[in-house]
C-alpha cells in the first residue's frame, strides 16, 4: 500500500507520502498528476467527497460536535450545482434554491478544488475505493485527546500540531526543513504541510468512518469522513 495525505494549498495540492523510505511533502498542480506520478493506493484528502444537492451533509455536524472550540474549522459544503456555477453570485442563487441559504466566500474559493476532486470521482469509480475524505483539525483533536488550543495559523498552533505528529512517529520538523528548500511559504504554508502529514498518518495507519450510515449522492459517491483511532487505543 502506498499511502498519501493531501491538503489544498495556493500552489495546488500538498501531498505527503514516502519516497524511497523517506517521508516528504511534494506539491502537485493537479490531482491527476499526483495519482499518475505517485501510484498512491490509499489517499486521505482534506476536500469534500460527495455533494448532496438538497441536504446538508451530516458529517459536518458530527465533526463540529467533536471539535468543540475548533468547530469553526468545519464549513458547510455547497450543493453540487453551486460548486459548478460560473460565478459567486450564481453559486449563491443555486445554493439558495437547493438548500435555502447562500454560500460563503470561503466556500466559493474552494469550489475549483472541490470540482476537480468531484470530477475525478464521478468519472473513475475505482478511485472511490482509494480516495477518502479527512479533516486535519478533527484528526489532530482525536489524536491529541482534545481540540487544539491554538489556531493552526500561529506559531503556538504549529508547535502543538508538531507535538501530536511526533507522538505518531512523524518527523514534522525534518519535513518542514526539507520542504522549504524547494517551495516558498507563500505557495505552501506551514499549516498546509502539517495538515498533509496528519492525513498521511490517517491513510497509512487507517481509521474509521465517522458514521456507519453514509449518504450516497446522486452520482453514487458515498459521503463520509475518515477519523483516526485515538493514540494508545484510548
Amino acid at each position: 500500500m502506498r499511502a498519501s495525505g493531501i491538503d489544498g494549498c495556493r500552489a495546488g495540492w500538498a501531498v505527503a507520502l514516502e519516497l524511497e523510505g523517506v517521508l516528504k511533502v511534494r506539491v502537485f498542480e493537479t490531482l491527476v498528476q499526483m495519482i499518475e506520478e505517485t501510484g498512491a493506493t490509499r489517499v486521505v484528502i482534506d476536500m469534500p467527497i460527495g455533494l448532496p444537492e438538497h441536504q446538508d451533509r451530516e458529517v459536518e455536524s458530527l465533526a463540529r460536535a467533536r471539535l468543540g472550540s475548533r468547530k469553526a474549522s468545519v464549513f458547510n459544503v455547497p450543493a453540487r450545482s453551486a460548486v459548478y456555477a460560473p460565478t459567486f453570485e450564481a453559486a449563491c442563487a443555486l445554493n439558495f434554491e437547493a438548500k435555502g441559504k447562500k454560500i460563503s466566500l470561503q466556500s466559493w474559493y474552494l469550489c475549483p478544488k472541490i470540482k476537480e476532486l468531484d470530477g475525478l470521482l464521478r468519472h473513475d469509480e475505482s478511485l472511490r475505493l482509494r480516495v477518502f475524505e479527512g479533516h486535519p483539525e478533527l484528526a489532530f483533536a482525536v489524536l491529541n485527546g482534545s481540540p487544539m488550543a491554538a489556531s493552526k495559523k500561529c506559531a503556538q498552533g504549529h508547535q502543538e500540531r508538531i507535538a501530536v505528529l511526533k507522538r505518531c512517529g512523524i518527523p514534522a520538523e525534518a519535513v518542514l526543513d526539507t520542504v522549504y528548500q524547494d517551495f516558498r511559504k507563500s505557495d505552501l504554508q506551514i499549516d498546509d504541510v502539517l495538515d498533509a502529514l496528519i492525513l498521511f498518518w490517517v491513510a497509512k495507519c487507517g481509521g474509521q468512518p465517522i458514521t456507519g450510515d453514509a449518504v450516497i449522492d446522486e452520482f453514487g459517491i458515498p459521503v463520509n469522513l475518515m477519523v483516526p483511532a485515538p493514540l494508545g487505543g484510548a
